[in-house]
């Protein structure tokens, strides 16, 4: 292997990576609580409903920036509740026992949340 100098964009891509880690350190919990706020408003009945875009939105962005700044478990649970959400949304419908998966998956997400470490 050999020895390069720096890259002295190194330096300018830490810093872009340290700033977008600071804002989504501060940008999770509003996320999560959106997430949350929207999942406990989704009801029994036809999709899309009321809060199924803001929701949608909301949930595929965490689930594919968690894992990204070392909240895997913060971006599996958005992702288990964004496969929840395409299944709703392919059969158009939500039943009594999707909302209880919907709502499971939510609490899975608050639980990661709550545990998380500061990033």
């Amino acid at each position: 292997h050999f020895m390069t100098p720096a890259d002295p964009d190194d330096h300018d891509r830490e810093a872009r990576l340290s700033e977008l880690r600071k804002r989504f350190a501060t940008t999770l919990g509003p996320k999560v609580a959106a997430i949350l706020t929207h999942a406990r408003a989704v009801r029994v009945g036809p999709w899309p409903g009321s809060v199924s875009d803001d929701l949608l939105t909301e949930v595929h962005g965490l689930a594919g920036s968690g894992g990204l700044f070392g909240q895997e478990r913060i971006g599996d649970a958005a992702a288990a509740i964004e496969r929840l959400l395409i299944g709703f949304a392919k059969r158009q419908t939500v039943t009594a026992v999707d909302l209880a998966r919907l709502r499971d998956a939510a609490r899975t997400l608050e639980i990661a949340h709550a545990g998380s470490k500061d990033v």
